[in-house]
């Protein structure tokens, strides 16, 4: 939200503007000089909260960002306590000063860190989403397969359900290669590959293993293995049905 950063600090600089001859030391003055640190902090946790990455990192970043606002928060009241010197010049000799400067490096730096952890988080995990995505269907490839299939099998047998192995390969592929090209060949993954995805819910990892070679792993919680109904089942029909017209 950059025009909101932006009217953020044009406030802070019209804001001390005002408080430029006020009293130092003093409550009302000491809390108008803290108050624009503390509405970024505040902005800069909302901002995390809505990072779309989950985990102990972002909740210590989030965390730290909290313990900031607090900290410009009660930095008003240590400088009556401690005073915070009748001018600028006096400011920097009190012992003030060196509390509130050093804690507040100390927390700016532990925050950095903590982002930049963040970010390399991030490159990790696009990093491993581009390696275990095909490049010409965008599903996830046979490397993506043998990293999240092991952790499916775990969560099932957890969760006391099944997971089915569904295993598709597209019969005569070789001839529209062979009569149309490889280009409009390629189309036919890719066609194939959003039809899949449309008929398959979240939960279903949907797969190229390779050439015209496609893959399911569907969960089902409600079916017996014996049952001829059960989700993998309907999904094969579902599949089947929709190809039909291309036959």
């Amino acid at each position: 939200r950059w025009r909101f950063a932006l009217i953020l600090w044009l406030a802070g600089i019209a804001l001390r503007l005002a408080i430029l001859g006020g009293m130092r030391g003093t409550m009302p003055y000491e809390f108008l000089f803290q108050l624009p640190f503390a509405t970024a902090a505040i902005v800069v946790l909302l901002a995390v909260r809505e990072i779309g990455q989950k985990g102990p990192i972002r909740t210590m970043l989030m965390g730290i960002f909290a313990v900031i606002c607090g900290h410009f928060l009660i930095k008003p009241f240590m400088a009556v306590l401690l005073g915070s010197g009748a001018s600028a010049k006096a400011y920097a000799s009190t012992f003030y000063a060196v509390a509130s400067q050093v804690s507040t490096g100390v927390l700016l730096v532990a925050a950095g860190l903590f982002l930049m952890l963040l970010v390399i988080q991030k490159a990790l995990e696009d990093t491993i989403l581009d390696a275990e995505t095909d490049p010409l269907t965008g599903l996830t490839n046979r490397r993506g397969l043998y990293r999240i299939g092991p952790r499916l099998l775990v969560d099932a047998a957890r969760q006391g359900r099944g997971l089915y192995a569904v295993v598709l390969d597209l019969d005569h592929f070789k001839s529209i290669n062979d009569r149309y090209g490889h280009a409009t060949g390629d189309a036919v993954l890719v066609a194939f590959a959003r039809l899949l995805e449309g008929l398959a819910t979240r939960d279903v990892l949907t797969i190229r293993m390779g050439g015209e070679e496609f893959a399911l792993l569907v969960p089902d919680g409600e079916s017996t293995p014996e049952s001829i109904n059960n989700r993998a089942t309907r999904l094969c029909r579902a599949i089947r049905a929709a190809l039909e017209p291309f036959a």
